[in-house]
């Protein structure tokens, strides 16, 4: 019996199984300090979901949901006179194809951009910024709609000025909104999208019908 203690004594298993024993208690904080740190974050929660949005932080929302419509309707258009540029302009499929997926390609170009810009300056200014510079796109596609290239052109550049509200609308809601809120911040945020596309299908197609693609382009100018 004395000889299977002894060797159980002097087991490298049990001098190894101790050491970690008293590493573990020494790295382990005080009780006490687990309850504070406890007390502090139930605190810190309890601070977080009690404060509401600020007013302004709703009506930050609404002009990112309405500029983000704008910007919908800026990219998503085009598709919509496919049917138009076909049968009135004379255009190929690819050509007027082209078009559709003009201002989609401004977008890509630049949204990273955009993203970095609404950072270092705020949402307010990307999305102020890039609505104007979307209405002054058109405007100088309305210049050279008799050439396709340059018309093309314009279109791209509507798309890359429109991206601005796409990085900016999102940041509204991440740094506006306390955490407990932003679910549904971002579900009405995510509204614009679906809506923006219903008003470009109901509006652009008689618009283009009626008065041609100048009409189209003076309608997304004007409509921010």
């Amino acid at each position: 019996m004395r000889a299977l203690q002894s060797q159980r004594q002097h087991s490298p298993y049990s001098v190894t199984r101790s050491a970690a024993i008293r590493d573990t208690a020494l790295r382990a904080p005080p009780r006490s300090e687990t309850r504070h740190r406890a007390v502090r974050e139930t605190a810190s929660l309890k601070h977080m979901t009690v404060n509401p949005p600020s007013r302004q932080a709703w009506v930050i929302l609404v002009i990112g949901v309405l500029s983000q419509m704008a910007a919908t309707v800026a990219i998503t258009g085009p598709a919509f006179l496919i049917p138009y540029m076909h049968t009135e302009l004379d255009y190929t499929l690819t050509q007027a194809g082209t078009v559709a997926a003009a201002p989609s390609f401004g977008l890509i170009v630049t949204l990273i951009a955009w993203g970095a810009f609404a950072d270092r300056f705020g949402e307010r200014l990307a999305m102020t910024l890039g609505i104007g510079l979307t209405a002054v796109a058109c405007a100088l596609a309305v210049l050279v709609v008799d050439s396709p290239v340059w018309t093309v052109i314009g279109i791209a550049a509507s798309g890359a000025a429109a991206a601005s509200v796409n990085s900016a609308s999102g940041r509204v809601v991440m740094g506006w909104f306390p955490r407990h809120r932003r679910g549904l911040a971002m579900g009405i945020r995510q509204m614009s999208p679906p809506l923006g596309t219903s008003v470009a299908a109901l509006a652009i197609p008689p618009i283009a019908a009626a008065h041609g693609l100048t009409a189209y382009l003076w309608f997304v100018g004007a409509e921010p």
